[in-house]
């Protein structure tokens, strides 16, 4: 499972990339981005007594980035944003519980005001990080936030940019971390972090980009019908635990309708259903009902006679 999901989001990063290469041309911005973090792993568990001591984290990523420049519409419609691939890692505050961590993360940032000098984005990412230190029963008992190596993790900024030189910006700002596995491995809590950032971001060849302002950007209204399948694993349990819990099929099916509204959205209408293996299996073992397991399995509203369910 672990290994799939390096997998995936190395493929989700490779395919973003080249594509984005492909629609632009040679004049373009080319970017390289190093910035640094510094905060405070948020106790966001106040029923653990024995939270774990820690330090100001220390975090460093490195990032490729591209100025898109209107080859497609969406680019237009958001503000002509940036998007890049980062590497992000460093020290989480305490290095026997927490241990490292190192991400994988393709981003997008959005401009907001832009001045001679000053301008300010908002930033947002979504990738992968690896965990050297995650939750043990015995070797490591005290990281309930952490239950895998292998974790989602996302990161949300805002920050100001000062231009310094023609190739060169200066920035800060404030972030939001967060990484999980998404219930694949308890405990699960959830790494919460609030941090400052600053950095530096160098340009290749500014100042050349040719923006393609007259490409058609009339939105097609037409109804569309989206029709969705996906599986995956969870562990049976709340964020606790229990731990070292055999892992559970989910799968879940949906169809919508969609309304395209305005130049940036859908309005969406439609049913979902989902079906939990765990579920079935603890709905036998504890005898729940007299029928219909497959049934009362659909949901975790099935098992409301049942405890420890998340």
């Amino acid at each position: 499972m672990r290994g799939l999901v390096i997998v995936f989001f190395s493929f989700l990063v490779l395919t973003v990339y080249a594509q984005e290469k492909h629609d632009f041309d040679n004049s373009d911005i080319n970017f390289v981005n190093l910035k640094m973090y510094s905060g405070m792993i948020i106790n966001n568990y106040i029923y653990f007594d024995s939270f774990p001591k820690r330090k100001p984290a220390l975090l460093m990523e490195l990032k490729f980035g591209k100025q898109t420049t209107g080859a497609k519409k969406w680019q237009k419609h958001y503000g002509f944003p940036q998007v890049g691939v980062s590497a992000i890692g460093g020290y989480m505050g305490n290095t026997r519980q927490f241990g490292y961590m190192l991400g994988l993360l393709p981003n997008v940032a959005l401009n907001t005001k832009n001045k001679a000098k000053w301008s300010m984005k908002i930033r947002m990412g979504l990738g992968a990080a690896y965990f050297n230190q995650p939750y043990d029963s015995i070797s490591n008992p005290y990281n309930i936030l952490i239950g895998s190596n292998i974790t989602i993790l996302a990161i949300a900024d805002f920050y100001f940019l000062r231009n310094i030189s023609k190739n060169l910006d200066f920035e800060f700002g404030l972030s939001a971390i967060h990484a999980s596995n998404g219930h694949t491995g308890l405990p699960n809590v959830g790494l919460n972090m609030a941090t400052v950032n600053t950095g530096f971001k160098y340009y290749f060849n500014k100042g050349v980009t040719k923006y393609i302002n007259d490409m058609d950007t009339t939105v097609n209204k037409k109804l569309k019908y989206i029709i969705r399948f996906g599986t995956g694993t969870h562990k049976f349990g709340n964020e606790r635990g229990p731990t070292n819990s055999p892992s559970y099929k989910i799968y879940d099916a949906a169809f919508y309708l969609a309304k395209p509204v305005g130049k940036l959205g859908s309005a969406m209408v439609g049913l979902g259903y989902k079906y939990y293996s765990s579920f079935y299996e603890k709905i036998l073992e504890g005898n729940l009902y007299d029928g219909n397991y497959h049934l009362f399995s659909r949901s975790p509203f099935g098992l409301r006679d049942c405890d420890g369910i998340n």
